[in-house]
């Protein structure tokens, strides 16, 4: 009989969940039908649009131990968190990961960017986040677990958010 695998989680985000139970059915194939992963709400102890690698990292940071320290069970604790990076003139957006285990092991990961308009960051820079931004006049794309790749403003595509978080775990 396979030992059970529990992971928990730092948020209770649909897609983020999923993302991560894809990520550890690909890396822990013997382990997927034993795999459990739990969401737990927590806090990122970081502003709720990170405008900074250092500080969506750290976010992902507190999250992953948060979630460890909250379940006796789990042997892992991950964060997922979404942040925007200044580059030269212009403004990306990434999410980071970071994975956690008893023993004090870090691994930290992250999605690849893509680049937000002038417009866009006027309202993140204004206080919005990023997720609460009605850009396509779709709501609720936090919890439908949908991101929409902008590139100079123009809506480009139409990505599920489990697709883009799942390779950085």
């Amino acid at each position: 009989m396979t030992q059970s695998m529990i992971v928990a989680v730092g948020t209770t985000n649909a897609a983020k969940l999923s993302a991560v139970r894809k990520a550890l059915e690909v890396l822990f194939p013997d382990k997927a039908s034993a795999l459990e992963v739990r969401g737990v709400g927590v806090k990122s102890g970081v502003s709720d649009q990170p405008m900074c690698d250092e500080e969506t990292i750290q976010g992902a940071t507190n999250r992953a131990q948060r979630a460890l320290d909250s379940d006796t069970e789990a042997q892992f604790g991950i964060g997922i968190e979404g942040g925007c990076q200044k580059i030269g003139e212009r403004w990306f957006e990434a999410g980071w990961t970071v994975v956690v285990d008893r023993n004090g092991t870090v691994g930290i990961g992250s999605s690849a960017r893509y680049e937000l308009s002038l417009k866009i960051m006027g309202h993140l820079l204004s206080g919005v986040e990023l997720a609460n931004l009605r850009i396509s006049g779709k709501t609720e794309v936090r919890s439908k677990g949908e991101v929409w790749v902008m590139i100079s403003g123009i809506l480009r595509d139409v990505l599920k958010q489990d697709s883009c978080y799942a390779h950085k775990i």
